[in-house]
């Protein structure tokens, strides 16, 4: 009895140990503070979830807190993965799907190992070779990037939804004139916000422990209207250019759901330039 009492325990200790590393914990975030930052560019941060990740919520209080530092300079899309984004069908807080075909692609493509997880403006953590920033580095390297000027500013968007396929025409202008060697990407995420599910959760500043009956997600990945890594574009120097797609046919298409866009230009190296529109 007692050497099964022993087993029993190292089993419990092992399982807890693999739980903590696919969900990371996170400090509170420290009280906002308001940080004008001159120029034109907005920053992509990708933040990889899950609905049963217990410092998921955390992690997203701290992406919205860095955004309201630098005035709604920050784009955050929620993007949903892993084993702990797996719904559980005979549980109704955790039966929701949030996952996408892209998302799972985005998770296998820059080796996400736990959540939560960021990817910054697309751009490689020098500290370990890899796209995956934690999080408490993401104000830093957020702030870093702000400071550099973009070569691109978007424009507008025109769209719309006609029987669940979404219509768009972006418009952007560049401020500069680019490499031919180069290749250069227009990027457009659908993401729906205001997605309520049950959440799990390990700290009660944010929510009731250990499940948060009604979360809240915002931004949450939905699929991409042109393709998972979008459409190779022509960017005239210093001058205005305009890209329709038509017809994309919205995954689990909801007609009471609010959804935006995100649009971003980039290439292999970082995010050029990124903006979110309501889709009209």
């Amino acid at each position: 009895m007692k050497n099964f009492a022993k087993y029993l325990i190292i089993a419990c200790c092992i399982a807890t140990s693999f739980f903590w590393m696919s969900c990371d914990k996170i400090d509170d975030p420290y009280t906002t503070t308001i940080v004008n930052v001159d120029g034109n560019r907005k920053v992509l941060l990708e933040d990889y979830t899950a609905i049963r990740c217990i410092n998921c919520p955390a992690a997203a209080a701290l992406a919205h807190q860095i955004n309201d530092t630098y005035n709604n300079k920050v784009i955050i899309m929620s993007i949903h993965g892993g084993s702990l984004a797996v719904p559980m069908p005979n549980d109704s807080l955790f039966n929701f799907d949030l996952r996408s075909s892209e998302g799972t692609e985005y998770y296998n493509y820059y080796h996400i190992e736990s959540q939560p997880s960021g990817i910054i403006d697309k751009v490689k953590n020098p500290d370990n070779n890899s796209y995956v920033w934690a999080s408490t580095n993401w104000q830093s390297e957020i702030s870093s990037r702000l400071l550099k000027e973009s070569p691109i500013n978007f424009l507008s968007l025109e769209s719309n939804i006609v029987e669940g396929k979404v219509n768009a025409r972006i418009n952007f202008k560049t401020l500069s004139s680019f490499s031919q060697d180069q290749e250069y990407r227009l990027l457009l995420y659908l993401v729906q916000d205001s997605v309520i599910t049950g959440q799990k959760n390990s700290n009660p500043a944010y929510g009731s422990v250990p499940n948060i009956t009604n979360y809240v997600h915002h931004n949450v990945l939905r699929g991409t209207v042109n393709g998972t890594w979008g459409t190779v574009v022509d960017l005239p120097d210093n001058g205005q250019s305009s890209m329709l797609f038509t017809n994309y046919p919205i995954p689990n298409y909801d007609a009471e759901a609010r959804y935006n866009i995100i649009a971003i230009i980039y290439n292999e190296d970082e995010v050029l330039q990124a903006e979110e529109y309501s889709i009209q």
